[in-house]
């Protein structure tokens, strides 16, 4: 069950997950304005991803379990 469920979807969206945290903590750290607002920008482009891709992973979830 575990193997059906790490498809390249989960594996992007973890992907993109940490990328997140890594722009936010750029973001805190960092003194200067022109890395803060690219970090800003490029978290709020991979969460917009990870919204996107959430409904296809629950929807092959629901999938997999209905149909074996």
């Amino acid at each position: 069950m575990l193997s059906q469920l790490m498809n390249h979807k989960i594996k992007i969206s973890f992907g993109m997950l940490m990328l997140v945290i890594t722009a936010i903590i750029v973001a805190i750290a960092s003194s200067n304005a022109v890395s803060d607002g690219i970090s800003i920008s490029v978290a709020t482009v991979l969460s917009f991803g990870i919204l996107a891709i959430i409904p296809f992973i629950v929807l092959d979830t629901i999938h997999s379990i209905c149909n074996p």
